[in-house]
């Protein structure tokens, strides 16, 4: 009985400090989107796009096929003073609709997340650490800088409605941030990509790598330049060289990419934020390019503009256009292929309550493909337009959780040469012959 006492008694004081220590040492945040939904073409809800913002689905509301998830944990390990040592893990989680239920089956593949088609994955994209406040406090440039090490996304850059990381050097390194040199900080990073023993298919046969190979990037970026009132400037250069294990025929070409970013607040509750960047050889597909040509080139400018001057509407507006030239050896040895592609696309909501709203998304993209990884000639076109009921906690435009009823419809159209049949676009499980689709469904996405 006594000791029953001392439970019950101390058991009120355990939770409390088992609180203060968890909040103290220990956070957990992250991001997830679950959803179901059906094709006018029967079966599984599909995703209308040209793939373009990285082979996703594009103009992402009302468009989305997985379930996916993203567990971040953060651990102060040590805080003294102005020192700190935090680390930093995500493990995360996808599904795709057109996969088998997890629910239904517990097994669920996820031993065999290594292999090719399985229904889950499972696999952990950071790990790292970072130290602070070892430089001293009378080191003015150095006192607020971090050193990190590990796997992470480093310094990433997107448009959300687009689900597009247009400035990403992620992967395994180490570096150093927030060097403050006076109009601006520096930051000096090296990451590194396992390609293994990769098949990028026939498009890449050129350079495919044949057995261990690794991209090393050198970053070197100048952020925080202030341009005017609200306004903020910031450059990247990236430099890449791959690395081969003896006996690897694979090329050992590498290329470099510069960044020009600007972003501009104060602008009707929003802001505005522009990205040119030009990329030469090996960073022309971003950080996990298969594609290591010298010659390769291209150039591509992203702007995504969001307002909510009041608490009734936000709405946010992307453009983006892309000028690509790439050695393909289609036709004969050194022949150059070209992609010219653009997007434009707004996403306007409009709160009746502070629960309740009603979200509207068109968006259009265009490519043309000229002896594109293939003889021949394509142009492709899609316009996609989506409404959504939506219930979230505030009445803003980035208020989540989010929990969303919709319903898509999209037209596509395509002129293609013979030769280049397969650059072709057609959604999955829509006839050959069809031009317009419609999908609808519920779906369920949360930051915290």
């Amino acid at each position: 009985m006594k000791c029953k006492q001392l439970f019950q008694a101390a058991l009120p004081m355990v939770l409390a400090c088992g609180s203060l220590v968890a909040q103290d040492v220990f956070e957990l945040h992250g991001y997830m989107r679950s959803g179901t939904g059906r094709s006018s073409a029967g079966g599984e809800q599909v995703n209308f796009g040209l793939g373009l913002c990285g082979g996703g689905p594009d103009f992402r509301l009302g468009n989305e096929v997985d379930n996916y998830i993203e567990l971040a944990a953060d651990v102060r390990a040590y805080d003294k003073g102005d020192t700190s040592f935090k680390l930093h893990f995500r493990p995360t989680f996808r599904q795709w609709y057109n996969e088998r239920d997890a629910s239904a089956d517990a097994g669920g593949s996820v031993d065999y997340a290594h292999g090719n088609n399985v229904s889950q994955k499972v696999y952990l994209r950071e790990a790292w650490g970072e130290v602070n406040g070892v430089f001293g406090t009378s080191n003015s440039a150095f006192k607020d800088s971090t050193l990190w090490g590990g796997r992470r996304f480093y310094q990433r850059h997107d448009v959300h409605m687009v689900d597009y990381y247009f400035w990403n050097n992620s992967g395994d390194g180490f570096g150093i941030e927030n060097i403050n040199v006076g109009f601006g900080k520096v930051h000096a990073a090296y990451v590194q990509q396992d390609f293994g023993n990769v098949s990028w298919g026939s498009g890449f046969t050129y350079s495919n790598p044949s057995g261990k190979q690794v991209m090393g990037t050198y970053d070197l970026r100048l952020t925080d330049i202030v341009t005017n009132p609200g306004g903020a400037l910031s450059v990247g250069l990236q430099i890449q060289k791959t690395s081969n294990v003896e006996n690897n025929s694979s090329n050992d070409n590498g290329g470099w990419r510069v960044d020009l970013m600007h972003n501009q607040g104060g602008i009707l509750g929003g802001n505005n934020m522009v990205n040119f960047h030009y990329m030469k050889g090996s960073t022309l597909w971003g950080w996990y390019s298969p594609d290591r040509n010298d010659s390769n080139k291209g150039w591509e400018i992203v702007d995504a503009f969001f307002i909510q001057p009041n608490k009734k509407f936000g709405m946010c507006v992307f453009g983006l256009y892309r000028d690509l030239t790439i050695v393909t050896n289609v036709d004969s040895a050194g022949s150059t292929g070209t992609q010219k592609a653009y997007m434009i696309g707004a996403r306007p909501t409009y709160f009746f309550t502070n629960h309740f709203s009603l979200a509207a998304e068109v968006g259009y993209e265009r490519q043309k493909r000229d002896k594109f990884y293939a003889a021949g000639s394509s142009v492709n076109s899609v316009m996609k337009e989506t409404l959504a009921l939506q219930w979230s906690p505030q009445p803003s435009w980035w208020s989540r959780p989010v929990l969303r009823l919709f319903v898509t419809n999209a037209q596509w159209d395509n002129t293609v040469n013979p030769n280049a049949s397969w650059q072709t676009y057609t959604p999955a499980n829509f006839d050959a012959n069809k031009k317009s689709g419609m999908t609808y469904g519920a779906q369920f996405e949360a930051w915290w």
